[in-house]
């Protein structure tokens, strides 16, 4: 992917914009998805609906290159999306 940025605003923001959502203390979650097969796994998206009721924005970085369409999944759910090259070190659980 050599470090491409895909990174778009999707409904859940516009969502929070159109609601004038003056929270001052915004929650920001970063999801780091990683998949031998480039596929964004059912649990997943499953993960990140859940989450979006408890964070304001959600970013999604994968290191996998995922094609457009494994992408979507993701993206009702997340304020940005990002594809970067897997190289350096890896988050830990």
């Amino acid at each position: 992917m050599g470090g491409q940025q895909v990174n778009e605003t999707t409904p859940a923001v516009k969502n929070d914009q159109a609601l004038g959502c003056p929270n001052p203390r915004r929650s920001l979650a970063i999801y780091a998805h990683y998949d031998a097969k480039n596929e964004v796994k059912r649990y997943v998206v499953f993960f990140l609906r859940c989450l979006r009721e408890w964070c304001d924005r959600i970013a999604f970085v994968s290191t996998s290159p995922l094609p457009p369409a494994e992408l979507d999944k993701v993206r009702p759910f997340c304020a940005e999306t990002f594809l970067t090259e897997n190289l350096g070190y890896d988050f830990s659980m």
